[in-house]
């Protein structure tokens, strides 16, 4: 294994040498994360500010109670006249979603008739619009729950309220008729310049490492190959020493741009022994569709044009450029047969709430797509050695 060492080393002084790992395993993706960052991060990383509109048509504290909660949490609200200018508002984007309490609401409370208070949502605004549905059940639940202590005679925890100005009535001034409560949870999720940080260093890094493996097509072009293999030196060590050299120069490139996105970006990759296990992951699955890719190209020039088609429709499928939940779900399904897909999941895992089993799953799932491309590239190693 000495010869497959020193061909490794050979191969990775040569890259440094030609400056292509400075500058497309290092510099270009610390770019395009700064440049995506700022063109296309903001339009998913803003915080969640919903804007509701209140119609009261019932004069009555049903309305000022679910203002007073939807205020409570700093979300904007805006009264109208009608459930018509309600529902141009949402048309327009103003509001996001709208509460409209119809005139009577109270007095068929009381009565126990049936009613309706009314949601109006915006197609665009889910999740504005499934709060203000949530708000609206669980208000009519605590509303029929009255009416059916009423009926029984039983008007327990309301009070004096409920008694003077009727359980509808009643229910609203309690304190806590309507109650929103921010619970605190563990994210996933990279922020934006972690995202492209760790999108552009696994996008970048199938082309760093596809340098090794196309090497073997180089030397056999140049008849160094064939000098090379008159050596104490067998076919198998040639390979070894050529995919060693590539993942080297991946890990390289991984481990620098953790460093300097970290340092100069503000990047969050999470805790080293995660970055470790998914950097590993990664740099395998871009040596096995190398090493198979390149095996069914005729010369070098042809094994960088699959390579690089490769990589790019993986990485585009894995959404680095762009995050997934953007997409269509047929498109979110097929992503997970991307190696880029479960990197940044892990990555996410890694840096947020995830833990090292969570970690671990990811970069199982990257191992599993690198062990499938590195043994075709071993069954038809004979074919990428014999190439002309």
């Amino acid at each position: 294994m000495a010869s497959a060492w020193i061909i490794a080393m050979k191969d990775l002084r040569l890259r440094i040498r030609d400056r292509s790992l400075v500058i497309f395993g290092i510099l270009v993706p610390l770019g395009l994360t700064l440049i995506l960052t700022q063109i296309i991060g903001p339009a998913f990383s803003g915080g969640f500010d919903p804007q509701y509109g209140i119609v009261d048509l019932d004069d009555g504290p049903i309305a000022a109670a679910i203002e007073e909660a939807l205020t409570s949490q700093g979300w904007e609200t805006v009264d109208y006249a009608s459930q018509s200018d309600a529902g141009a508002a949402i048309d327009d984007g103003s509001i996001d979603a709208a509460f409209v309490v119809p005139a009577g609401f109270i007095e068929s409370a009381q009565t126990g008739a049936p009613t309706n208070l009314i949601v109006l949502g915006n197609p665009d605004a889910t999740i504005s619009t499934l709060i203000a549905e949530s708000i609206a059940r669980s208000f009519a639940a605590r509303v029929g729950a009255v009416q059916l202590a009423v009926a029984g005679g039983v008007v327990a925890g309301l009070g004096d309220a409920a008694t003077l100005v009727g359980p509808a009535q009643g229910l609203a001034a309690q304190p806590d008729a309507i109650s929103i409560v921010p619970s605190e949870t563990g994210t996933r999720q990279l922020d934006p310049i972690s995202y492209y940080a760790v999108g552009m260093a696994t996008f970048f890094l199938f082309f760093t490492v596809q340098a090794g493996v196309v090497s073997i097509l180089e030397e056999r072009q140049d008849g160094t190959l064939v000098r090379l293999l008159t050596a104490p030196i067998s076919h198998m060590h040639v390979l070894v020493g050529k995919s060693l050299a590539s993942m080297l120069t991946g890990l390289l490139s991984v481990f620098v741009l953790v460093v300097a996105s970290t340092l100069l970006l503000g990047a969050d990759w999470g805790g080293p022994v995660g970055v470790v296990v998914l950097a590993v992951a990664g740099v395998m699955a871009a040596m096995g569709v190398g090493l198979a890719v390149s095996s069914f190209a005729r010369n070098a020039e042809q094994a960088g044009q699959f390579t690089s088609i490769v990589a790019v429709v993986l990485g585009l499928l894995g959404g680095v450029f762009f995050p997934l939940s953007q997409a269509s779900d047929t498109f979110a399904v097929v992503s997970r047969f991307s190696p880029h897909y479960w990197l940044l999941r892990g990555f996410g895992d890694n840096a947020g709430a995830g833990n090292l089993v969570d970690v671990g799953q990811s970069a199982a799932m990257v191992l599993i797509f690198a062990s499938v491309f590195i043994v075709i590239g071993y069954l038809r190693r004979n074919r990428l050695e014999a190439t002309a």
